[in-house]
């Protein structure tokens, strides 16, 4: 009977603790019609996701589009003596290079994910299936034909390079290559201030009826090939000097400092914040590389729908109009250079939309 009193009693309690109290906000799910909306803001600014741009074709042939390349010359490394992986050790001199996608186009994966504010946060996540195009003019073997034999014991110890072949080509060679990352658009809709005359503390801006979309800030898109690892080279800053004005900017790869109101890769950035160019804006990039020497990579740049160029000998020229993206890419140059053994193709990627005006202003 006691336990029945006191279950009785608690069963009392919680319901004066809970009458009263406002049930929590509910979990906006978001209608397929916000969806809807959302995609269409979406394919109306397709500089928002990542596109195919760096993957060129020649407009006349409609084949995959080669540029130069700025490799230093080729040649048997002291340290590649004694390193027998395979013999023989085939190294080639690329003088042009490009990318291909191996089943284009490229197929984005959208996330949506609404929040009960009533925003919606959509990643885009890309997996790139592609070929890394090459054309070498000079292609050198060298045999492993001499035996360094240890005097005390007689066995031997290693191998060193005795003989190398030098063989000039006009051939063009490809490598299958992986790449991923992804990119982050936030959304939010547009509010009114609705004042409670009773209680002004109360006043709120609320979800204007009915919903309407807008799309607020960016996240620069990041990507790896194959993935990120030690071993695969990573940005950690670029620093963009304008050749007509001066003016220097910045982007960073991540920032600790809450009060650094820069530009940040991995922090989102107001759609009208972003960096702005005019058209045909001549621009210095100077690169920071970490991972890997940079003296062993190649640099790569491109703006919108035109060319890729090499960085190593060419300035990067900002066109277009609107909504733009810049991509920088740094490649590990060993992929160019190896043959047997054979290097895989590891490089990063950073997109960043920038705003060019193309009236001159």
């Amino acid at each position: 009977m006691k336990k029945i009193l006191l279950s009785s009693m608690v069963i009392v309690g919680m319901l004066l603790i809970t009458c009263g109290t406002e049930p929590y906000e509910e979990f906006y799910e978001g209608t397929p019609e916000d969806s809807a909306a959302i995609m269409e803001m979406i394919a109306d600014n397709p500089a928002l996701a990542t596109t195919d741009e760096i993957f060129k074709l020649d407009i006349n042939t409609g084949a995959p589009l080669y540029n130069t390349v700025a490799l230093d010359p080729i040649e048997i490394l002291e340290s590649e003596q004694f390193l027998r992986v395979d013999s023989p050790l085939i190294k080639q001199r690329v003088d042009s290079c490009g990318l291909e996608l191996i089943d284009p186009p490229l197929e984005h994966y959208y996330d949506l994910w609404f929040a009960k504010d009533t925003t919606c946060t959509v990643y885009i996540r890309d997996t790139f299936d592609f070929y890394s195009l090459m054309h070498y003019d000079l292609r050198i073997i060298a045999h492993y034909d001499s035996a360094v034999i240890d005097t005390l014991t007689g066995d031997t110890t290693g191998w060193t390079i005795g003989t190398i072949d030098s063989l000039e080509a006009d051939y063009a060679d490809e490598l299958e290559a992986l790449g991923q990352g992804r990119r982050v658009i936030f959304f939010d809709v547009v509010r009114e201030w609705v004042e409670d005359p009773d209680d002004p503390d109360d006043s709120v801006y609320a979800v204007r009826e009915p919903i309407e979309w807008i799309l607020k800030r960016v996240l620069y898109g990041t990507y790896d090939f194959p993935g990120p690892a030690d071993d695969v080279p990573s940005i950690t800053r670029i620093v963009l000097t304008s050749m007509t004005t001066g003016e220097v900017d910045t982007i960073f790869r991540s920032s600790y400092d809450p009060d650094y109101f820069g530009h940040v890769m991995d922090r989102f950035r107001a759609i009208d914040s972003l960096l702005e160019y005019t058209d045909g804006e001549m621009l210095d990039v100077s690169i920071t590389i970490g991972n890997v020497d940079a003296t062993d990579c190649a640099i790569f740049a491109t703006c919108g729908i035109s060319d890729r160029i090499d960085l190593g000998t060419d300035t990067l020229v900002v066109t277009g109009d609107g909504l733009t993206n810049l991509y920088f890419e740094v490649v590990e140059t060993g992929s160019y250079y190896y043959v047997n053994p054979a290097r895989e193709y590891m490089a990063t990627l950073w997109v960043i939309p920038v705003l060019v005006n193309a009236g001159g202003e």
